[in-house]
């Protein structure tokens, strides 16, 4: 992925999970961006939730990234119940730091 290119927008349907190999990356989310680099992954809470992009990621440099398919990502959960537990547990987290953002803001 070339530097200064969207590689998803929020709205999009969700249709794949990314895992960064290298470069750096940008989630467009208030009250700042959140960044992401090697070992990072992003994507997973849409696919997992049925609903539709919360968030555009920007390469900041140049960026290689692997690409998880929805329907393979599900069928990964299905099949590996630990993967599917672990996952469930990030996207909580994640779900409450977004809270914790959203609260910071606000005051």
């Amino acid at each position: 992925m070339p530097a200064n290119n969207a590689v998803v927008r929020v709205g999009e349907p969700a249709d794949s999970m990314f895992f960064v190999v290298s470069g750096q990356l940008e989630i467009e989310v208030p009250p700042e961006p959140i960044y992401l680099e090697s070992g990072d992954f992003f994507g997973e809470m849409a696919i997992i939730e049925s609903r539709r992009r919360g968030a555009s990621v920007i390469a900041i440099t140049e960026c290689n990234l692997l690409e998880l398919k929805a329907e393979d990502f599900r069928k990964l959960l299905r099949s590996h119940t630990a993967i599917a537990e672990a996952m469930n547990a990030i996207v909580e987290s994640r779900k409450r730091q977004m809270v914790d953002r959203s609260a910071k803001e606000r005051v």
